[in-house]
Parts: structure tokens; C-alpha cells; sequence
């Protein structure tokens, strides 16, 4: 399972961007950042190339979003850019700010999350 860390410092989270296939070793690592209870990735999670959630990591009490790609052929343009536009969304959320339409500083996230997950792509890891 490869979960790659970022620094999203300006707003002080992280984000986790996965390329797996293996809900439990994921729910392990990782559990909601609203509930504490719950599980990321249930049996649904099967149903989708891609999901993004607003987690808690286990180990750290790091909080974040964490981006999963079942499978890196999945990483296409559509799908990064999906991804990222929710991700951005939830450090929205944490920081208790709105999105409006001209919001330049959101949609610089938007771009630096998903330029984030083509160069994980694009790795050789």
C-alpha cells in the first residue's frame, strides 16, 4: 500500500494521497476526523476508482484529507482533478471557510493538491 504524507502548511493539515486497493489496512491507518468511530472505507469503498475523506491518522492524531486511488491507472486528469476539488473542500471545512465561485486562494488548492497527486503519479514508487 503506498499512502504518500504532504504538508499542507499554510492551513496546517496534511493530505495523504493512497494508491490502494485494501480498505482495512486503510481504516487501520486512518479513521474519520468528524466520528472517531467510524471506518473510511467500507464495503462502498469497492464501488469507486477513487475517494477522498476528511480523516484522523491513527498513530499521529494528524489531521488531514486523505485522497485513495484503487489503482494508479485510475489517476487520470478527470479523476485527479475530482479528487482534488473535494479535498480542497474538506481543508475548507476545517478552517470554517466558505467557497465562493471567484475564490482565487481555493482554487490555488485546488491545483496545488492535484498537481500533488499527478507527480505521485507520475513516480516511480
Amino acid at each position: 500500500m503506498d499512502v504518500i504524507e504532504l504538508d499542507i502548511a499554510i492551513y496546517g493539515k496534511k493530505l495523504w494521497v493512497a494508491i490502494s486497493n485494501d480498505g482495512k489496512r486503510l481504516n487501520g491507518r486512518f479513521r474519520h476526523a468528524y466520528d472517531k468511530e467510524g471506518v473510511v472505507f467500507d464495503e462502498r469503498f469497492l464501488k469507486y476508482q477513487a475517494v477522498t475523506a476528511k480523516v484522523e491518522e491513527v498513530e499521529s492524531g494528524n489531521l488531514g484529507v486523505l485522497i485513495v486511488f484503487r489503482r494508479r491507472d485510475y489517476m487520470t486528469c478527470q479523476s485527479i482533478a475530482h479528487e482534488s476539488t473535494h479535498a480542497a473542500g474538506y481543508v475548507y471545512d476545517y478552517i470554517n471557510e466558505d467557497i465562493r465561485r471567484t475564490d482565487e486562494p481555493y482554487a490555488y488548492l485546488v491545483g496545488w493538491i492535484a498537481d500533488c497527486c499527478w507527480r505521485i503519479k507520475k513516480s516511480k514508487k
